[in-house]
């Protein structure tokens, strides 16, 4: 129930406002002296997307059930499960504000490619 509501939580928030948080956890983690900028922030959180990108996008998108939930609009269900494919990659920020991103941002955009080929 606690993973429910962070996910409904996140899902309140703007993409910005997401992207604020990923990038606050990335420069926490890079030992940062001062707390950075918003900018700042949003900037790092993506560099560090489109540095793992691919790595996303394979753990995501070979996934049936991801495509079953996103096809069915199981948004929470669908970020719960990004969560946990993705979890290995996301070492340094929350894999469920990634996750939401993702969902929010378009899988189906992501996944075009992987899932035309099927």
């Amino acid at each position: 129930m606690e993973t429910q509501n962070e996910i409904k939580n996140l899902y309140a928030l703007s993409e910005k406002e997401i992207l604020i948080i990923i990038g606050n956890d990335l420069l926490t983690e890079e030992s940062r002296f001062s707390p950075p900028s918003a900018q700042e922030a949003i900037e790092r959180a993506i560099e560090w997307l489109e540095e793992n990108y691919e790595s996303l996008q394979e753990a995501i998108c070979r996934n049936g059930t991801i495509r079953k939930y996103y096809n069915d609009n199981e948004d929470i269900i669908l970020a719960a499960a990004i969560a946990d494919l993705i979890s290995a990659i996301c070492l340094s920020v929350s894999p469920f504000s990634v996750a939401v991103l993702v969902a929010k941002k378009g899988i189906g955009e992501l996944c075009k490619y992987s899932w035309e080929s099927k």
